[in-house]
């Protein structure tokens, strides 16, 4: 098994989540094809519902798409995501 040594991704804000150093909590990444489609968004809106209940148990939420900044962009306003997607 290969250990993964360092991945550095673009959060929506234009900052860095640098891996594994950023890691300091449970945390859900959960991959996606494409911003602003139907299955997506959908998706994307039920994790924005239960996001409370994920920080109460201590879980941080990224979605992970090829889709670059301004497409996550638009989509985290029009949705009022209130999580980071990652480039």
């Amino acid at each position: 098994m290969t250990k993964l040594q360092s991945l550095s991704l673009l959060k929506t804000d234009g900052t860095a989540l640098n891996l594994p150093e950023d890691l300091t909590k449970k945390t859900i990444f959960y991959f996606y094809p494409k911003d602003d489609t139907p299955g997506c968004t959908i998706q994307a809106c039920s994790y924005r519902d239960n996001i409370d209940a994920f920080k109460q148990h201590g879980i941080d939420v990224y979605g992970v798409s090829a889709d670059g900044v301004e497409s996550h962009k638009a989509f985290t306003e029009k949705f009022n995501l209130n999580f980071p997607l990652l480039v």
